[in-house]
């Protein structure tokens, strides 16, 4: 599948690494198993505490393709900004250290790129817990033909607000020449959701490939996975910025962009609920309920739910659930 052409692409892979040292080799290891082979690694070690630091240094030795950046601490989105100053792809790739990607994704992916004269190309992502779903996956894909498909301005939100694109930077490749001036905001969580609006509305054109190449793992102690806080807060804002952009410029995406809203206020509301302190934020309960539920007919429109999703919702919008946080919780 690499061409001639495609031989002369260079692919600059950024791997901020904070304190995994559990699943930093795994993650490498399926770097360095890609079938698309002229790419550079770049491990920003983000002030570990644990071996990881120590573990970029070992595989640097091992293989070329690896360059190791020790620096102080300041979080995901610093890494990433680190990574990006010292890149020298044409295409930029981002992967979460704990993460797994499938040997193909990058092939696919830059194949996609080349093909379509592409600025940003999208697969799509598994969720795992073991290395056996791994294997799963790894066989499920060998092969596979890349189905492809280019999408206009506007079905590239559709797509994004429902979820069909992620809000992920890890799923995707980007030419470099788009990301030129893209910084990713220091200091904030949910950084990803805005950065890819913007990509998404600047890219010439955007593909989307319909495989699922990126593993994510799910684990406990991870950045998604660590409750409600006052850091949460920012989501706001960011999904402001989105409103007002949409609604000056693509004001027929509203509808799908109150299904992204209600689906954010959910895992917000959802953030709270299941805090032992959940009292503590009451009042941010109260605000992004009473928000989550007038616009509670667009959560289930566009995408698929559990039952569990299905109750939980309508718990969420009841009384029922300010008992349980004001009275319960505070008895318990």
């Amino acid at each position: 599948m690499q061409t001639e052409n495609e031989n002369k692409i260079t692919l600059s892979i950024i791997v901020p690494v904070y304190n995994v040292e559990k699943y930093l080799e795994d993650c490498i290891e399926s770097l360095l198993n890609q079938t698309y082979k002229n790419y550079e690694i770049i491990l920003v070690d983000d002030g570990s505490t644990d071996s990881s630091g120590k573990i970029c240094d070992i595989v640097a030795e091992s293989s070329s393709k690896i360059k190791v950046i020790h620096k102080e601490n300041g979080g995901l989105s610093s890494a990433r900004n680190t990574g990006l100053r010292v890149a020298r792809g044409r295409y930029i790739g981002f992967v979460d250290s704990d993460d797994y990607i499938l040997p193909t994704m990058y092939e696919k992916l830059i194949y996609s790129m080349s093909r379509y004269k592409a600025q940003i190309v999208s697969c799509q992502y598994f969720t795992f817990c073991t290395n056996d779903i791994l294997k799963e996956k790894v066989v499920e894909t060998k092969g596979n033909r890349i189905q492809g498909k280019f999408c206009d301005k506007q079905e590239i939100f559709k797509f994004f607000f429902t979820h069909r694109i992620s809000e992920s930077v890890c799923d995707k490749i980007y030419s470099a020449e788009l990301l030129k001036n893209c910084r990713f905001s220091e200091g904030e969580i949910n950084e990803d959701t805005n950065v890819i609006f913007h990509l998404l509305e600047k890219s010439s054109k955007t593909v989307i490939i319909y495989q699922e190449l990126y593993g994510y793992r799910t684990r406990q102690g991870s950045i998604t996975k660590s409750g409600y806080s006052d850091n949460f807060k920012i989501v706001e804002t960011h999904l402001n910025e989105i409103k007002r952009i949409i609604i000056q410029r693509y004001p027929e995406m509203v509808p799908y962009l109150k299904h992204f809203y209600s689906v954010h206020y959910f895992c917000l509301l959802n953030g709270i609920l299941h805090l032992e302190s959940s009292r503590k934020y009451l009042e941010d309960y109260k605000i992004y309920r009473r928000k989550f539920k007038q616009l509670f007919k667009f959560f289930y429109k566009w995408e698929k739910r559990s039952i569990k999703e299905y109750i939980l919702g309508f718990f969420l919008i009841s009384p029922l659930s300010l008992i349980y946080i004001i009275y319960i919780k505070r008895k318990n």
